[in-house]
């Protein structure tokens, strides 16, 4: 079953217009609001084609105005797969203002003329953006498209079925008799685009949303603890006192690597598209399951290098 893909209007969306309140709706208005930025923006014309492809990308993505306006009436996985699109939809759209800022709307005047003969841009940093912002959709996508495509396969077959059961079937099976079972009908395999994502969707596909932006909020909060056990080291470092010992100095050294090994991996972890953190979330939580560990680790080398008490720890980390 093949999906319209849905055009831009040609008056771009506002941000004051009143959002839809339904998962159909918030899609397709999140992807006006990217190709509305992306066409009114006055790019450099060295990434005129990685313009056009990200614009194309997102007008091919699914039209989502016939998606059920009851969310419990929408499969779990479908669900969870427009959730994690509309997330990454947000993201593009923001990275995608920050750089439109830098080269102003397609409107002609000399103040901006002027402005953008001596702003500083580098074409070849905008292009890596556009390029990330196409991957990550495209990736983010792929998984949505194959399960509305199941569902469009399903539905015909469906339908086919009824259709059958009151002419008599294709066959020519007698009135009130049912049609005989074909490759299409509920009675055989349903041909999927994915069998494997369909018949055997994710499991805990609604609760892992949940793990997913769990792991988010754990992330965040563990950087910016180790922000700060790395701010008590360093304040510690600086401060005057009797010569340290160089046991001392070589330990504070290895947990200042510690804590910077721990937040790069957390930075990489963030750093991942959301589909991705969606179907590794149960790996996600165990890895930081693992830097916590590792960071309450590195806690208690601080109170027993520095002879500091939890109390006074405490108050530091404040």
């Amino acid at each position: 079953m093949v999906f319209p893909t849905i055009r831009s209007s040609s008056a771009p969306p506002s941000r004051s217009q009143p959002l839809s309140s339904n998962l159909g709706g918030k899609g397709n208005e999140a992807r006006n609001f990217v190709i509305s930025t992306l066409k009114d923006t006055d790019w450099p014309k060295e990434v005129a084609n990685d313009v056009q492809t990200l614009i194309n990308t997102i007008e091919m993505l699914p039209d989502l105005e016939n998606i059920s306006k009851d969310e419990s009436q929408i499969p779990a996985e479908v669900k969870v797969s427009i959730k994690l699109l509309l997330k990454e939809l947000e993201s593009v759209r923001t990275r995608l203002e920050g750089e439109s800022k830098k080269y102003g709307t397609k409107k002609k005047g000399f103040r901006k003329d002027l402005k953008k003969l001596f702003s500083r841009t580098d074409p070849s940093e905008c292009s890596q953006v556009l390029k990330g912002c196409r991957n990550d959709v495209e990736e983010n996508s792929a998984t949505l498209k194959s399960f509305l495509s199941a569902l469009g396969t399903q539905n015909e077959a469906l339908s086919l079925q009824v259709a059958e059961g009151l002419t008599g079937g294709a066959s020519g099976a007698e009135p009130g008799k049912p049609a005989a079972a074909t490759e299409l009908t509920p009675d055989a395999p349903l041909p999927v685009t994915n069998p494997v994502w369909f018949n055997n969707p994710p499991f805990g596909s609604a609760p892992t949303l949940s793990v997913m932006d769990g792991n988010d909020e754990t992330a965040k909060r563990l950087g910016t603890h180790v922000c700060r056990l790395s701010n008590v080291l360093e304040r510690f470092s600086n401060q005057p006192r009797q010569p340290e010992t160089g046991q001392t100095a070589n330990g504070m050294e290895d947990l200042q690597q510690a804590l910077r090994d721990v937040r790069h991996e957390i930075a990489e972890q963030q750093s991942q598209p959301g589909m991705k953190k969606f179907w590794n979330s149960s790996d996600q939580s165990g890895s930081l399951k693992n830097l916590q560990d590792r960071v309450r680790a590195a806690l208690e080398e601080i109170q027993l290098l520095l002879n500091m008490k939890t109390s006074i720890l405490v108050e530091e980390l404040r």
